[in-house]
């Protein structure tokens, strides 16, 4: 400590600080955001609790293991209504989906002992976990998303997805929604630096075509090296029906 004058008064050195120590505070999230006023909306002014409840959360991601814990209810019974991986190339259980006549690539699983009998899309990460348990997870111990009681839908792409396999696997979350009869919201935490970022890219306006045709509503988390940022341009002011590009 008695160095440290002397430190900060060498060349090169632009700055001198202690180290902090850093802790998870996930368990503050709930609080933070205020869901805790949204899942007990009567007494805070709203016309109902919001905690999920009738509707349709799906998540589309890489490294989802999907029998977590924050995945299943109180009694342990699974909350994950379909899982759909478009990468699988043998079926382990599951079925090719389709849509409108359409067969799409991979396979899905939609019974309770169908989704219990897979692990993870993927086993170099686990992103497509964190992602889906702060959005969806249920309450364990301090621990909660923020939709704990939503269905969900969870779309493990793998090693990689490119644009029309996500865009894909938005319309499967949606359809199954539909054929249910219950809202929904897609939660896409990807992206990449290459083409426009102003809503006008292909896979920008399939978004729309879904939110408009499904009354879907996407929530887009697009996360890119602070060095690129400089690269982008500028974003447009109008904004397509229905999504969020948030880019930081």
């Amino acid at each position: 400590m008695n160095k440290l004058e002397a430190v900060s008064e060498l060349k090169g050195v632009k700055q001198v600080a202690i180290a902090k120590m850093k802790r998870h505070f996930t368990d503050q999230a709930a609080n933070v955001t205020n869901a805790l006023k949204a899942w007990d909306g009567t007494n805070y002014g709203l016309l109902d609790a919001y905690t999920g409840k009738d509707v349709v959360v799906g998540m589309i991601d890489i490294g989802i293991e999907f029998n977590h814990r924050a995945f299943k209810d109180a009694n342990g019974n699974t909350r994950v209504k379909r899982v759909y991986l478009p990468s699988a190339t043998s079926a382990n259980g599951g079925s090719r989906p389709s849509i409108g006549g359409t067969t799409l690539s991979g396979y899905h699983y939609t019974t309770a002992s169908q989704i219990a009998a897979l692990t993870t899309d993927y086993t170099e990460e686990s992103h497509g976990t964190h992602t889906s348990g702060c959005a969806t997870g249920s309450k364990v111990g301090v621990y909660s998303g923020m939709a704990p009681d939503c269905d969900i839908v969870l779309c493990g792409l793998g090693e990689a997805g490119d644009d029309a396999t996500i865009l894909n696997c938005a319309k499967y979350i949606a359809e199954y929604a539909k054929s249910v009869g219950k809202p929904c919201v897609i939660s896409i935490s990807l992206g990449g630096t290459v083409g426009p970022h102003d809503g006008k890219s292909a896979i920008s306006m399939g978004y729309d075509e879904i939110a408009q045709e499904y009354g879907a509503i996407f929530c887009l988390l697009q996360v890119m090296r602070p060095t690129k940022l400089a690269m982008l341009p500028k974003r447009s002011q109008a904004t397509p029906t229905k999504w969020w590009s948030i880019h930081h």
